[in-house]
């Protein structure tokens, strides 16, 4: 990518409505789903990595497309786990109930995933917390390594859930 378009791409991220920048900060109420694939570590050990990684792949598609059917936003991708808000960068009155609805597509897109794809044989399941309270939005980090994101206890508390 050539240096003098990177800027650019960085300083905005991509919504149902359009591009907005990274940088502003916002305080907002943003309902935050952490999905996180249960035994990752054992199957990563039975699978090679090559599939391990195709597999995360084709699930990351999934769980994305049905953030996105429902008007969430993918935050981030850590490991084996999905970040997705609803409510930034756009904010709609049922926020909560989209997440809820994100989550139950997640579930079902996991098992015919599972169904489809030739692993260890166990079915593929999904861990899930959601979260709704007060976060601040906005470019996190700095220069060019600096994304959207949101900060805040209710973020924790979603991760914690997450892990239950």
């Amino acid at each position: 990518m050539p240096p003098s378009r990177t800027p650019s791409l960085l300083g905005n991220i991509e919504s149902e409505d359009g591009l907005h920048p990274a940088s502003d900060a916002d305080r907002r109420t943003v309902t935050v789903l952490f999905a996180d694939l249960c035994g990752f570590t054992t199957l990563s050990e039975q699978l090679d990595p090559e599939v391990m990684q195709a597999l995360q792949n084709d699930l990351f598609k999934e769980l994305t497309a049905a953030v996105r059917n429902f008007g969430g936003f993918v935050d981030k991708f850590i490991g084996d786990a999905l970040l997705a808000l609803f409510g930034a960068p756009v904010a709609h009155e049922d926020d909560p109930e989209r997440a809820l609805r994100a989550a139950l597509d997640m579930i079902a897109r996991t098992a015919r995933l599972g169904e489809s794809t030739s692993h260890s044989g166990s079915p593929l399941l999904l861990h899930i917390g959601i979260n709704t309270g007060p976060v601040v939005t906005g470019g996190l980090g700095i220069g060019t390594a600096k994304s959207y994101s949101v900060t805040g206890d209710t973020v924790n508390t979603a991760q914690r859930l997450q892990s239950l």
